[in-house]
């Protein structure tokens, strides 16, 4: 049995991993807090880096993403290195490719890594899209609350396609990479994109709810657009990403459909209410 140390134990992903470790591996927190030199690293097979400064709109600019995303995960890396862990797993983000703050951090902290990689060093990377699942937060947390509430909402017709990856399976594909000891950069994503409509309606469904949604007037939606770009974004664009060289390189099948996803999602989010 490998033994995996996993930072960010407590949060969305890691909490999920340690309630379900689909390959049955030995997890060990790696509670970042207390400081590198106290991380119990000897004897890892594997690591599987969790921990990170996420994405937040209302600050754009702040610095202390290079300093939590990049400059504390190659320090990690180093000390994992010389502690020979042989296999260091970076959950990274699609934002990645993006010229935000955000993305330059997570961009930066791979480009580290793949300079530290070797063959007694393998290096992973995987870049998921949005994450949803039991426990999330934020963005997805809000629509659930929103599509609970017994009104009509404004998401008719939305047939935009965004990709997403429901928590177990981005753990089954981290669980893939540790099994195969494979290094290079990887690609997260349901079997399919989902647009707002397909969301709304399942989160509904779930909730034993009617699915009462209607069509915006085209000039609300433009003026959404114009006053609130982010928001539109979220609602009305699409973000595709292609994921099939990844499973194909893995030999990797997504193992849970979305709608089953939207349903554990949803299950976790009623025992909230």
């Amino acid at each position: 049995m490998k033994k995996v140390g996993v930072t960010g134990s407590t949060g969305f992903i890691g909490q999920r991993y340690f309630e379900s470790n689909p390959n049955q591996v030995q997890l060990v927190p790696l509670p970042l807090r207390e400081g590198l030199q106290l991380l119990p690293l000897t004897g890892l097979d594997a690591l599987v880096h969790l921990a990170g400064k996420a994405h937040v709109t209302a600050h754009p600019h702040d610095p202390s993403y290079f300093k939590i995303n990049t400059e504390l995960t190659l320090k990690l890396a180093q000390k994992a290195k010389e502690k020979k862990v042989r296999h260091f797993i970076y959950m990274s983000s699609v934002k990645a490719e993006s010229n935000d703050i955000y993305g330059q951090s997570k961009r930066k902290a791979e480009e580290g890594l793949l300079e530290m990689a070797s063959p007694e060093f393998k290096v992973a990377l995987i870049r998921p899209p949005l994450v949803y699942g039991p426990n999330v937060k934020a963005n997805m947390l809000y629509l659930m609350r929103l599509c609970q509430r017994p009104i009509p909402l404004p998401f008719k017709g939305i047939h935009n396609a965004r990709s997403m990856v429901f928590v177990d399976t981005l753990l089954s594909l981290v669980s893939t990479i540790i099994d195969q000891e494979a290094e290079g950069l990887f690609i997260a994503g349901d079997p399919h994109p989902l647009s707002t409509e397909f969301l709304v309606k399942e989160i509904r469904k779930n909730l034993h709810m009617p699915e009462r949604l209607f069509s915006l007037p085209s000039i609300l939606t433009h003026l959404i657009k114009l006053l609130k770009p982010g928001l539109y974004d979220r609602l009305f664009g699409s973000y595709i990403i292609d994921n099939q060289p990844s499973n194909q390189a893995l030999h990797f099948t997504p193992p849970f459909s979305s709608e089953h996803g939207i349903k554990e999602m949803v299950e976790w989010f009623k025992k909230l209410s």
